[in-house]
């Protein structure tokens, strides 16, 4: 009997380590940061900035370059150049937080459309912003699984198996400069596997 309540508290505390940092699909469509969600469309993105920031469109900066697509086979070249947008905005009165959002084309749509691959939010330093935006992030998504060479916590999620699609997350920060949040994806980038 003994044995057997070891075993069963064994698999109970393994258990949420095992899952703590895999979400479903549904829910890393859930991913977010200033309201911003990875693959919304651009439509949504501007509804977003007009509705719940009240800005205006002059109030929005809009980058756009050419970048060539991944090819749609292995071991074959693409010839296809897509798009890229930068859309920057700041989001409180003294102009301190401010949000880049980079759009690409989704090829996993037909017709392709524009969604967001990343959003980044850049906030002054202070220890105790420092201490509110990370204590906010592991609330959320658990603790951070690694950090990478530049000393950045960095979560990442698997969304899609299938096609290996990765959402990835990243808190920076440095004194006297500013917090960095950013979350990335390549879920929308890549060829659906039939």
């Amino acid at each position: 009997m003994l044995k057997k309540c070891c075993l069963l508290l064994t698999a109970l505390f393994f258990i949420p380590i095992c899952f703590a940092n895999s979400l479903s699909e549904k829910n890393a469509k859930t991913f977010e940061l200033a309201g911003v969600k990875l693959g919304m469309t651009e439509s949504e993105l501007i509804q977003l900035f007009k509705n719940k920031y009240q800005l205006a469109d002059t109030d929005i900066t809009i980058e756009e370059q050419k970048m060539k697509l991944p090819p749609s086979e292995l071991g074959k070249q693409s010839t296809i150049i897509g798009t890229l947008k930068t859309y920057k905005v700041t989001l409180d009165p003294n102009k301190s937080v401010a949000l880049n959002v980079r759009l690409e084309e989704d090829l996993m749509h037909d017709p392709v459309q524009m969604v967001v691959f990343g959003v980044a939010k850049t906030i002054p330093y202070s220890s105790e912003a420092e201490q509110h935006e990370y204590e906010a992030l592991v609330k959320k998504y658990g603790k951070e699984q690694s950090k990478n060479s530049m000393g950045d916590e960095m979560w990442k999620f698997t969304v899609d198996d299938v096609n290996g699609s990765n959402n990835t997350l990243f808190f920076s920060s440095s004194i006297n400069e500013k917090i960095s949040i950013s979350f990335v994806t390549d879920q929308y980038r890549k060829q659906k596997i039939k």
